[in-house]
């Protein structure tokens, strides 16, 4: 989903109070703000190419390809981590790509946004990742140009300023405080691309946050309002054919069979991909305002509702369970309540939901309409899953972790941790 500008306020020094000559009082402020390093589109270009292995920060959208995990950093890059061994994984190389939210592989190749653009990867080598081709300006809402001055280029990263000012006593002193774009996902950010008898390879799957997905010949990619369509015959030349107006607050994207199912702030919107260059919508089911990721199995969808953002405000946080044997006549089945829940996924019987802050919750699905709470770690982040039987993988804001599903006592395996940014 895109959210709104957030604002984080920094630490400023206590003003020193001093007067001077008469009844003039006035204050020194000194204060820290963190102001944007400008690049031109050409030097960002330039500067994406893997390098040595990076500490994960700001963990987002993950994607689980062959013996390789790749972690989005947010707006920095990808982190590939060597699974072979899930309980010990290790984190080979970082992929520096400036403005990165989404990716999405398959036949060794990346496709990763990088602010406005499309890049094409070579991922046969991950700790020699290049780029091979740069589809310039198709995702026109990503820019990061400056607000004041687009002159100055692309807000590649921030620099923290410490300013000193001059104020009368008793006036406000200033307050830095600067802005962090964070369209993803919630950014923290996947979404969970296993389509049944379409999927391209069991092992290539993302989570449940991701806003671009792979289907047939078809890179298919959502913004807040519309469906992308590139063709990827050729893998390492994508082509936008086509450009969908799909409506508002669109934050997913889920393939299933010949199906789309499109995660809003105002419902799951339910598109025909029988004929893959011409995606047709078939029904929208309704909810209240709010942030909003679906998987499906079968003929059920699993829509989790969550409120607690500045896009999200009017809903009760809740799993809904929808019945879409009908896609064109989508119905609710039953609704849980949960806490806040982010991501899910749902592997045969055994159905995964992030409650956030509150860890982890691991539910029995022995009916497809029957959901029945079994497990709930506690204790760390939780914001995306993949299940890869017998191995769940999570991404949560604490870092990556991986537990072991095969009972229904889930057992952590392994953690990569992030490490402070203080």
């Amino acid at each position: 989903m895109k959210h709104l500008p957030r604002p984080i306020f920094l630490l400023w020094v206590l003003p020193l109070l001093f007067a001077r000559c008469g009844d003039v009082c006035e204050q020194t402020a000194r204060y820290k703000v963190m102001e944007p390093v400008y690049r031109s589109a050409a030097e960002v270009v330039a500067s994406i190419k893997a390098g040595p292995a990076q500490a994960m920060r700001t963990p987002g959208k993950i994607w689980l390809y062959g013996r390789y995990l790749l972690v989005n950093e947010l707006q920095k890059g990808i982190h590939v981590v060597d699974n072979r061994d899930p309980a010990q994984p290790r984190n080979v190389a970082f992929i520096a790509i400036p403005g990165n939210v989404d990716l999405a592989v398959r036949n060794n190749v990346l496709y990763a946004d990088n602010y406005t653009n499309l890049l094409t990867i070579d991922l046969s080598r991950p700790e020699q990742a290049r780029a091979v081709q740069v589809l310039a300006n198709v995702f026109p809402n990503h820019q990061f140009w400056s607000p004041d001055d687009p002159s100055k280029g692309l807000v590649f990263d921030w620099q923290e300023v410490e300013k000193e000012v001059v104020v009368a006593c008793g006036e406000p002193t200033p307050m830095g405080a600067f802005y962090l774009h964070d369209r993803a996902v919630n950014s923290m950010q996947t979404r969970n691309f296993v389509s049944s008898s379409a999927a391209p390879s069991p092992a290539s799957r993302g989570g449940s946050m991701a806003r671009f997905t792979l289907l047939d010949q078809y890179l298919y990619t959502v913004d807040n309002h519309s469906l992308r369509l590139f063709n990827v015959s050729e893998p390492t030349q994508p082509n936008l054919e086509k450009k969908v107006e799909v409506g508002f607050g669109i934050e997913t994207i889920f393939p299933y069979a010949d199906k789309l199912f499109l995660g809003s702030t105002t419902g799951m919107f339910i598109y025909s991909v029988a004929d893959p260059a011409n995606p047709t919508r078939l029904s929208v089911y309704s909810h209240a305002w709010a942030c909003d990721p679906v998987v499906v199995q079968g003929n059920y969808a699993y829509v989790t509702l969550r409120s607690g953002q500045a896009t999200c405000t009017r809903a009760d946080n809740q799993l809904d369970v929808v019945d879409i044997s009908n896609p064109r006549q989508p119905k609710l089945v039953r609704t849980y309540p949960m806490i806040n829940p982010h991501g899910l996924a749902i592997d045969g019987p055994d159905l995964f939901i992030c409650e956030g802050k509150d860890g982890l919750k691991q539910f029995n699905v022995p009916a497809a309409d029957q959901v029945n709470l079994v497990h709930h770690l506690k204790g760390f982040d939780a914001y995306d899953v993949i299940p890869n039987r017998p191995n769940l993988i999570l991404v949560g804001k604490n870092g990556l972790y991986q537990f072991d599903y095969s009972t229904p006592n889930l057992r952590q395996i392994s953690l990569i941790p992030v490490e402070s940014q203080q």
